[in-house]
């Protein structure tokens, strides 16, 4: 019987075979056929220097190259394409197209993207945008965002804004700072989202700007020292090099600031509120001001606060609990890391970082031993101090709005928002609460016996745990507005 017939006689089979390095062998062929010039239909001249391609590889790899080469346009019919780019910059895109390789380096990168852009080779581009992400630093990153800016790269032009604002500390001692414009300036210094270690800084930037090109930029003195929250600024600083500075004692309305900025500190502690609804707001966990790392301890008896050691990491709109007589603070916009303070020692410590950061602040409460942090996201996690790691619980039923605060009663956590919900830390299920009656900005919760009072504005309503509703309970004259609620003795 013949090898015909005997496979005639068997089950109809096939079997798929594919050569594992035949893309690779495929790609490194077509690209000798480009070196030696062999089948090649397209020509790049790029400042007089040819490269010869292949046109299906050049529709392949790039949009641009597809719409030129498959409409009637004028380099489809000569055969060539003219460029006025680096020819090295062109090759090495070029050996990409053909291999799916490309270097990146420090001296080539900002040139490969703006070509990667024009050729709308994405993944190029996308690399070379992470790869100029890790080169930010204090003394570039303005020309990193302006860079960013120009070609449309939003990862990195995001990128970018969030480490000068994180690092305005930093930056404010670079040369490209001091050679910033105007409206430049003065919307860095009146972003609510910059972080410095102390206000100090604020007022170091402005006075740095303008000596360094006195006569063109005093006139803006006015202007941004307006923005600079003196009042926040540290007491030794302001005695020592604020009260002193030339320039603003040469100023009728700068000296105004300065008396008043004095007369603050002057000022004791228990009739400050007043003044500070009259001026800048001042920073709380759930502030929108500037970003920080600054504590403080208020001695009830003294009335009086008190710088304790900064926290290691500046933060707002952050959670904050007590747990095992310790402080805990939780994360806060853009902020995955965790701290706890010990009062006796006044250090910070370390602890387990979130397992994601939060784009718009979180809170935090305690049930048990275990520490509950939730973000605008609505997404609960648990951290157990004990074994230091996080875990992630359900999820609220809708997301949450930039403002919300959360609480703890017995096994449940309540949720206080424009949308209210209760969490069972036992059987880990959501319910809905009744909303507030008003709708209560920059609000603050504490939670008094069975009672939970949320303070905001001008107004004070509470929620009983067991009659599961909302009622108003007083109206203050003082405007309550980005502050803080805590509870001693069972007052707050």
């Amino acid at each position: 019987m013949g090898v015909e017939n005997w496979l005639d006689t068997e089950p109809m089979t096939e079997k798929r075979c594919q050569q594992s390095d035949y893309d690779h062998a495929f790609r490194e062929a077509l690209n000798e056929m480009r070196l030696n010039k062999q089948h090649c239909d397209f020509c790049l001249d790029v400042r007089g220097e040819k490269i010869y391609v292949h046109k299906v590889a050049l529709i392949f790899a790039s949009p641009y190259f597809a719409g030129m080469l498959n409409n009637d346009m004028q380099e489809k019919a000569s055969g060539s394409a003219k460029y006025d780019e680096d020819p090295a910059i062109v090759e090495a895109l070029v050996e990409y197209i053909y291999s799916g390789v490309i270097t990146l380096t420090k001296s080539n990168v900002q040139s490969i993207l703006p070509v990667a852009n024009l050729f709308q080779m994405e993944w190029v581009k996308e690399q070379s945008e992470q790869f100029l992400k890790s080169q930010v630093r204090a003394t570039n990153c303005f020309e990193m965002r302006s860079f960013a800016d120009m070609y449309s790269c939003k990862e990195l032009l995001d990128y970018s804004q969030s480490y000068i604002l994180q690092h305005f500390d930093e930056i404010i001692y670079a040369e490209e700072f001091l050679s910033l414009p105007f409206e430049e300036i003065k919307k860095l210094i009146m972003d609510e989202n910059v972080s410095v270690k102390f206000e100090d800084n604020a007022y170091k930037a402005v006075v740095k700007w303008i000596k360094h090109d006195l006569e063109e930029r005093k006139a803006h003195l006015r202007e941004l020292m307006s923005h600079v929250r003196l009042p926040f600024v540290r007491p030794e600083f302001l005695r020592r090099h604020i009260i002193t500075e030339p320039l603003l004692r040469s100023d009728q309305e700068c000296s105004q600031v300065l008396i008043e900025a004095f007369n603050y500190q002057l000022t004791p502690v228990s009739e400050r509120n007043s003044l500070c609804g009259q001026g800048r707001e001042t920073s709380s966990s759930n502030s929108g001001t500037r970003v920080l790392n600054t504590a403080e301890r208020y001695d009830t008896y003294k009335k009086q606060w008190s710088y304790i050691s900064p926290m290691s990491v500046a933060r707002r709109n952050f959670g904050i609990c007590t747990y095992n007589d310790r402080i805990y603070v939780v994360g806060g916009n853009q902020v995955s890391s965790v701290e706890s303070y010990d009062p006796v020692t006044n250090l910070w410590t370390k602890c387990a970082n979130t397992p994601a950061t939060y784009d718009n602040g979180n809170r935090a409460a305690v049930i048990g031993n275990s520490i509950y942090s939730m973000g605008c996201d609505a997404w609960l996690i648990r951290l157990d101090p004990r074994e230091g790691r996080w875990n992630n619980l359900d999820k609220a039923s809708r997301d949450l709005q930039t403002e919300f605060e959360l609480v703890s009663y017995d096994v449940s956590l309540f949720c206080i928002g424009s949308n209210c919900h209760r969490f069972d830390v036992r059987t880990h299920k959501w319910e809905p609460m009744p909303s507030m009656l008003s709708k209560l900005n920059r609000r603050s919760a504490v939670m008094i016996a069975d009672d939970i009072y949320l303070i905001g504005w001008k107004k004070i309503e509470r929620y009983n745990i067991h009659d599961n509703e909302w009622v108003i309970v007083d109206s203050t004259a003082l405007e309550f507005y980005d502050g803080g609620a805590a509870v001693m003795s069972d007052y707050s």
